[in-house]
Order: C-alpha cells, then structure tokens, then sequence
C-alpha cells in the first residue's frame, strides 16, 4: 500500500471507530518536572483513561447544573 494510500486509510478506519464508539483526543502538554517516558505511557494506561473518562462527566455535569 502506498504512502498516500495508507494515510487514506487510516483517516476512514479513525471516522469509523469514532461512528461506532465516539471519542475525543486531546494534547496535554506534559508537565515540569515529570518524568517524559511515564507521562507519555499514560496514553496506554488503563486506569488512567478511566479516570479522565469519569473526570470528562464529572466536568460535563458541573457545567450543565452551572447554565440550569
């Protein structure tokens, strides 16, 4: 598969797994003082995720009781 083709590739298979089970992604800056290697492992880590997924509701909430 050539280059240009692969990249078409990949951008159809990321709209589909977003239609079929949606998602965000976010650049967090990494911070000061923070070990570069643990902070980039967070991307795969489990719990990690799940913890931001719970945080992104907690947030969602908090902003829909502010406006009501």
């Amino acid at each position: 598969m050539s280059g240009e083709a692969q990249k078409k590739y990949e951008e159809l298979k990321s709209k589909i797994e977003k239609t079929v089970n949606p998602y965000i992604v976010i650049q967090i800056p990494i911070p000061e003082d923070v070990d570069k290697e643990a902070f980039l492992e967070l991307e795969k880590d489990e719990e990690f995720i799940e913890h931001v997924r719970k945080e992104a509701i907690n947030w969602i909430d908090r902003k829909k009781s502010k406006r009501g």
